[in-house]
């Protein structure tokens, strides 16, 4: 008899934790679909009453996980909101306000970021393949090991941001504020770099594989073990640029041009 009630008590048990995930999957699915456009606007206002009564009013946009798809949410303020995991893709959020908002993991395949505002910003691991983030400012966000391939970043302040690992292979780069920024392990091959500021920035074992860095400023950037084969650094400043253990084979540059860099016998030209 034991037994037979301990193996009872235990199917019970399971049912009922099936039954709990069941009802959570269900809360999410309607959850997902009850966003229209006057709904999200509700939930935006009630955010900018939270944040600008500094937490006292208003709720808290909490949109983890939801499915935001063509979302059109241009200057909207939703600084500091939860939108992690969320599907943004193909979602307008030009001049857009989402300093200090975690967006980890979100799904931003080709959203429209223009000249949005991403300071501090957490935006690792998230999907931001062929998005328009023009002029945007992301100074001090984190985009580790973040997807970028062939997004658009022309002209967008990067500044100390952290790119550690992240995929930006065919990216458009040109202009952009890179100074200080962590490039380490990311992927740049085939990216366009033409005029960047990447003043002592850290691409310590980035792949610059065909890259393109015409006339960019690389004074002090960190380059040790980089992959700079094929790359095209016509015109760049090298100058205390520490290029140990890189490769530069086939890349397109002057003699002169590593005069002033910082390079050994583990360098290969």
């Amino acid at each position: 008899m034991g037994t037979v009630r301990k193996d009872t008590s235990q199917r019970s048990g399971a049912v009922d934790r099936l039954r709990e995930m069941m009802l959570r999957l269900l809360e999410r699915l309607l959850f997902w679909r009850r966003f229209t456009p006057r709904r999200l606007a509700n939930i935006i206002e009630a955010h900018q009453l939270w944040f600008s009564s500094r937490q006292k009013q208003g709720v808290r946009a909490i949109l983890s996980g939801a499915n935001l798809k063509g979302a059109r949410l241009a200057e909207a303020n939703l600084r500091g909101a939860d939108l992690s995991g969320a599907n943004l893709s193909a979602s307008v959020l030009n001049m857009a306000d989402l300093r200090e908002a975690d967006l980890s993991g979100t799904n931003l395949q080709q959203a429209e970021l223009r000249d949005a505002d991403l300071r501090e910003v957490n935006l690792s691991q998230s999907n931001l393949t062929d998005a328009d983030l023009t002029r945007a400012n992301l100074i001090m966000a984190n985009l580790s090991r973040a997807g970028l391939q062939g997004c658009i970043l022309r002209d967008a302040n990067l500044f100390r941001t952290y790119l550690k690992g992240a995929d930006l292979a065919s990216a458009d780069l040109r202009g952009a504020d890179l100074r200080e920024a962590n490039l380490s392990q990311s992927d740049l091959h085939h990216a366009d770099m033409g005029r960047t500021n990447l003043i002592m920035a850290n691409l310590s074992l980035a792949n610059l594989n065909t890259a393109d860095l015409k006339h960019a400023l690389l004074f002090r950037a960190y380059l040790r073990g980089a992959d700079l084969r094929r790359a095209d650094l016509r015109n760049a400043d090298l100058s205390g640029a520490n290029l140990r253990e890189a490769n530069l084979q086939d890349a397109l540059l002057t003699s002169e041009q590593l005069v002033s860099a910082i390079i050994d016998e583990t360098t290969t030209l």
